[in-house]
């Protein structure tokens, strides 16, 4: 709503995106592939070097769709030659898959998979930040959060 900026808190993604929109933007991976590899993931890693861990990589539906155990899903990842999950990326894989379903169900509604590493990489001009939770980490993303009209952050946080 032009220059008004506002944070709101929703239990599923049907809910957060039930009011008309442009565009959405999510921090969930968006569009996934059989063996987990996908072009976005890895230039993201390539543009956050020294950081590249902060990229979650390896989303694949039969993990979730096949399995209720991450052990047994990166053995078979394994068997079929493809790398494991991270314990990060399979405790997200219910929002995953929930987005997932969503966007599949909604094409025509203009909905693409953000990083915020990323956007926080370009507010800084490039250059890479501190980790998140390190002190100077959170005082920078707040600064830049603030000099980008977000200045109700410490509030809201």
């Amino acid at each position: 709503d032009g220059d008004r900026r506002t944070v709101s808190f929703h239990g599923d993604i049907a809910a957060a995106l039930a009011r008309p929109f442009d565009r959405a933007g999510i921090d969930i991976p968006i569009g996934m592939t059989d063996d987990g590899e996908r072009i976005c993931d890895r230039l993201a890693r390539e543009r956050l070097r020294p950081h590249s861990s902060r990229v979650f990589t390896g989303a694949r539906r039969w993990l979730w769709r096949e399995f209720s155990d991450p052990d047994k899903a990166n053995r078979d990842a394994l068997r079929r030659g493809q790398t494991r999950v991270s314990r990060q990326l399979w405790h997200l894989g219910n929002k995953i898959m929930e987005v997932d379903a969503f966007v599949r169900d909604n094409a025509g509604r203009d909905i693409r998979e953000v990083h915020p590493e990323l956007v926080f990489l370009l507010l800084n001009g490039g250059v890479p930040l501190p980790a998140k939770k390190s002190q100077a980490g959170d005082v920078l993303r707040r600064k830049l959060l603030k000099r980008s009209g977000f200045r109700e952050i410490d509030r809201w946080l």
